[in-house]
Order: C-alpha cells, then sequence, then structure tokens
C-alpha cells in the first residue's frame, strides 16, 4: 500500500527537505513524528477465500457476523479473481460503499459471505510489500494491491491484500 499524492507531500521526502534545514531537538522531533505516521500498524480484516488468507483495510469493513445457516458459497472469491472454493467457516463482511441520496451510509453496504475464520489484526507497515508495477498491470486477481508476511505465524503466511472498496463496488 503506497502513499497517494505529490512526491513532494510524502512523509519522507518532506523529512528529507527539512532535514538540511532543522537540526537539534526540533529535527528530532519531526523526525519522530513522521516516522510514526509511516511505521504505525495498518489495521486490517483477514479472512480466508479461494485457498488464501487475505486482508481488506478495517476502516472499509463496517462488521462480521455469522453467515446463514447453508451458506457455502464464497462470492468474494469471483469477485477477486481467486479459485472458487467451499466455505467452511462461512462468515458475512458488510463492506462500506457510499451513501446515496439521503440515506444512511449502512443502507448501501455490501454483504459478501467469507470464509473464516475472520480477524482483525495491525499490519505492521514493513511486513506490507506493494505489488512492483509490471505485476500490478498484469495480475488477474481484481484490485490486488500488496502482499504482506502475516506477523503472528514468524513470516511464514503470506497475505493477498486487496483494495475491498474496490472489488467489491458495483
Amino acid at each position: 500500500m503506497s502513499y497517494v499524492g505529490a512526491p513532494e507531500t510524502r512523509p519522507e521526502m518532506l523529512y528529507e527537505s527539512l532535514n538540511g534545514a532543522l537540526d537539534g531537538p526540533i529535527a528530532a522531533s519531526i523526525e519522530a513524528s513522521i516516522t510514526a505516521s509511516i511505521a504505525g500498524p495498518l489495521d486490517m480484516v483477514l479472512f480466508s477465500a479461494g485457498g488464501w488468507r487475505v486482508g481488506f483495510e478495517a476502516r472499509g469493513v463496517r462488521g462480521a457476523r455469522p453467515a446463514p445457516t447453508g451458506a457455502t458459497t464464497n462470492e468474494i472469491e469471483a469477485l477477486l479473481g481467486l479459485p472458487a472454493a467451499v466455505a467452511r467457516a462461512p462468515q458475512v463482511l458488510a463492506i462500506k460503499r457510499p451513501a446515496r441520496d439521503g440515506q444512511r451510509g449502512d443502507e448501501h453496504d455490501r454483504d459478501i459471505i467469507v470464509d473464516g475464520p475472520v480477524e482483525l489484526i495491525g499490519l505492521p507497515i514493513t511486513a506490507i510489500h506493494p505489488l512492483p508495477p509490471l505485476l500490478a498491470a498484469r495480475t488477474r486477481l481484481h484490485e490486488l494491491r500488496a502482499l504482506a508476511l502475516h506477523p503472528a505465524t514468524a513470516a511464514t503466511a503470506v497475505l493477498l491484500l486487496f483494495d475491498g472498496e474496490a472489488a467489491c463496488a458495483d
């Protein structure tokens, strides 16, 4: 997940431009602030799809609940371009979508059946590896943005990180 914006407004570029202009405690304070904003964890909702652990940024997910009895199909796999699989522990994720004319935002949430377990984790930014441009342009996985190493598995489990809001849009 890369920082979007003009290069001169990216935090690390701001620091580099200020680095020579300031010194002493002010520079140290600015460096600590910028480092904290870059290095903080990113809240992700993880679930299973197509045999992979998949993540959506948590700010795009309103909630999760058990799926209705008998729900075994994963619509999410078709949306993401992953192979179909039967859900062993189906859950419903409510994906946020923008509100429309005079209606509440949650009236437009999209409910998607995924395979559990569903978990909320703080993924360290250092564990996230954005796709190289050529791979991003050639992948058949819809809205795949990055790969990450799951911090709880001693970096042995690869996570596929998608833009959930874009993948679940109309």
